[in-house]
């Protein structure tokens, strides 16, 4: 994940950095240098990025709201039920 792919997720949901910071138990600082690109995108936050996406979709019942790598493992989750 990249900091301009950080940004976009972002903002498809609607939130502002200090949101996404708080979300995340981040000082906004913090997530601004993750925006930025002076902090590494590391997978513990890619993972908890994944727990927001799932809590933002059932709260608002939007699966658009799912990460990519969500919607992915929902398919094969719900293709092994078949």
């Amino acid at each position: 994940m990249t900091p301009r792919d950080l940004m976009a997720l972002r903002a498809s949901w609607g939130w502002t950095q200090d949101v996404m910071a708080n979300q995340l138990g981040l000082s906004l600082r913090a997530y601004q240098d993750l925006e930025s690109g002076h902090a590494d995108i590391r997978l513990m936050l890619i993972l908890a990025l994944e727990r927001l996406s799932l809590s933002a979709a059932a709260v608002d019942r939007r699966t658009d709201r799912l990460m990519k790598t969500v919607r992915l493992d929902i398919e094969i989750l719900s293709s092994l039920s078949k």
